[in-house]
């Protein structure tokens, strides 16, 4: 009887964690390179995980990851988005997607899938937000450039 009481209770825990990609959305990132990068990696924005990476792949010569936004956080990402693989901040040995805002970034469309910028390194971050922006996004994520 403990078994099926604990069967159930993991069916539900479950059931609770696919609820909440049920209503979500799914973008592309484009980098370079996804070097470290694996699925079920967080996202983060803002210091809050907003949803996860899935497995890089290779599309048209250059690395794509796809990231499910969580339901609750489905309208959050901001059109000027950048992401960035960067040390995750609960687990600084392994990587993870920052989304960092910039306004001059804008998401392209691709067959109706958002395809977003990403950089996988200091220098690619500061020629898509400049070098001061990308000074502090790594300054505040305590990374030397």
């Amino acid at each position: 009887y403990s078994q099926v009481r604990v069967a159930f209770g993991l069916c539900l825990l479950l059931a609770a964690m696919a609820c909440e990609q049920i209503g979500g959305r799914t973008v592309e990132v484009e980098f370079s390179s996804a070097e470290g990068m694996k699925s079920g990696r967080p996202v983060y924005l803002a210091g809050v995980q907003i949803g996860t990476s899935g497995a890089p792949v290779i599309v048209g010569g250059k690395a794509r990851v796809s990231v499910g936004i969580w339901r609750t956080h489905r309208d959050a990402l901001p059109a000027g988005a950048v992401f960035a693989i960067a040390p995750d901040p609960a687990a600084p040995s392994t990587r993870c997607l920052i989304v960092y805002e910039v306004a001059s970034a804008k998401p392209r469309d691709e067959n109706g899938t958002m395809i977003y910028p990403g950089a996988s390194s200091e220098l690619e971050l500061a020629l898509l937000v400049g070098v001061q922006r990308a000074r502090e996004f790594w300054q505040a994520l305590g990374v030397q450039p």
